[in-house]
């Protein structure tokens, strides 16, 4: 398994900060790759999906799903939309599983610190790929940013590998950033 670059909390610089989080961020349990591994490979799309998913759920946007499911069940019923990796085009296999709920996937471009603050400031978590090597990508989920007082900035991650947001990246560091999503999940219609 590769690193990407990720850094534990507990490596960042020491020094005053500034730090947006979604609601909940820290909170809760995020899903992983992990607790699926013997039935799917490569399937970190298929838990970032999962974790969006619940995460709406919690917030009561999605309510008829969250009527009839539990994380595992979702966690199922994406996967046999998306499968397993190496996985591109995440979207559009993501409007297939909620569209028939009576939901859709809004997304927009994030790509720079103003983007990714502006859109964690709203509530909403950014989907991201990144690139270790030419063949190794991993789809993560940016729940926070700390940025220091020197400029630097960091974004918190539920990177499918570990239960709690406590994974750090720095930007192009370790791996590189292919793209970016602001995304917000709701009712069609509202």
């Amino acid at each position: 398994m590769k690193t990407y670059g990720f850094i534990p909390e507990y490596e960042l610089p020491a020094g005053p900060f500034r730090e947006v989080l979604i609601p909940g961020a820290l909170e809760r349990e995020w899903t992983v790759t992990g607790d699926y591994s013997r039935v799917a490979r490569n399937h970190c799309a298929a838990v970032l999906l999962t974790n969006l998913v619940r995460y709406f759920m919690d917030r009561s946007s999605i309510d008829r799903i969250k009527a009839r499911t539990d994380a595992g069940k979702v966690f199922y019923d994406v996967h046999d939309k998306v499968g397993n990796g190496p996985v591109l085009r995440l979207f559009s296999k993501a409007k297939r599983y909620v569209r028939p709920m009576g939901y859709q996937i809004d997304h927009r471009k994030v790509k720079d610190l103003e983007t990714f603050r502006d859109a964690l400031r709203r509530g909403r978590p950014c989907v991201m790929l990144l690139m270790a090597e030419a063949l190794e990508w991993h789809w993560v989920l940016a729940v926070g940013l700390r940025e220091y007082e020197d400029g630097t900035w960091y974004l918190r991650l539920a990177d499918g590998w570990h239960r709690k947001a406590d994974i750090f990246w720095k930007w192009n560091e370790g791996s590189r950033f292919i793209l970016g999503r602001e995304v917000y999940i709701h009712r069609i219609g509202c």
